[in-house]
């Protein structure tokens, strides 16, 4: 303190409030355990068709998509198989699509795999027959203009026919059908027809001439039955020349018919 009658200064310092520091907002993390959605289209609802297919696939997700990918395995009637690899996607509003045409005869395998941000996966996986030909017939022109000693038909459809489906058939001979394993014998001009039809419709029609004749075996047993029909018939101790040598010149011709007919008879 001063003098009496002397001014003093004083200073007055303001107390500062403590600095408080706001929370953080709490980060708000994701939860995402929905996989993606794939929808393919154009494909027959049996999985079988005889006409060529448009395919469209979409892929969407309520997150980003993060790996995309799709394959057709094409397999030939021949069982020749090619792996084609899909590239054509494009970007679309909320996913991703491509399209296709399949027109080649054969087997599809179609497999498409996604996978989003939040590492949910999805996979589809779809088959196609796509058979617009007829089933192939094998064995039935081997027959044709041929000679054989006898007609056994023995085969099940797995033997002789060739088809992408599974495939139901008949066998006439002469118009009438066959019964399976059974020995046809009767000689002369026989004709065989095959009708086979696919589960898509499609019908394969083979046809074929051949003769039955007996074999070479049958047909000397034959000659030898009748050989022996005649020589049991003749008589080895009165042969029909020393009968003849015997009778008397003055003998007249009924004599001579007679001894001929007791030879045969």
């Amino acid at each position: 303190a001063g003098n009496r009658g002397e001014e003093s200064t004083y200073l007055i310092k303001k107390k500062e409030e403590p600095i408080v520091q706001k929370p953080k907002p709490e980060e708000t993390l994701l939860k995402d355990d929905t996989p993606p959605v794939i929808v393919l289209t154009g494909l027959p609802e049996e999985g079988i068709t005889k006409n060529a297919v448009d395919i469209v696939c979409s892929v969407t997700d309520e997150q980003k998509i993060v790996c995309l990918k799709g394959t057709i395995l094409h397999k030939n009637q021949e069982e020749k198989e090619e792996l084609w690899e899909i590239t054509e996607w494009k970007k679309e509003k909320e996913g991703y699509q491509f399209k296709r045409g399949l027109e080649e005869d054969g087997i599809y395998q179609i497999r498409i795999e996604v996978i989003d941000e939040a590492g949910n996966l999805q996979e589809m996986s779809k088959q196609l027959i796509l058979d617009s030909s007829g089933p192939v017939l094998s064995r039935i022109q081997e027959l044709e203009d041929k000679a054989i000693s006898e007609f056994v038909w023995k085969y099940d459809a797995e033997d002789f026919i060739q088809d992408l489906t599974s495939v139901t058939y008949e066998a006439r001979l002469d118009g009438i059908l066959c019964k399976k394993n059974h020995v046809y014998k009767e000689p002369g001009t026989h004709l065989l027809e095959v009708t086979a039809r696919d589960l898509t419709g499609n019908v394969s029609k083979e046809t074929a001439k051949f003769v039955i004749v007996p074999s070479e075996k049958e047909a000397a047993v034959e000659v030898g039955e009748k050989a022996e029909v005649v020589r049991e018939n003749v008589s080895e101790e009165k042969p029909i020349v020393s009968e003849l040598e015997k009778l008397p010149p003055e003998q007249d011709d009924i004599d001579i018919i007679s001894i001929l007919i007791g030879c045969v008879a």
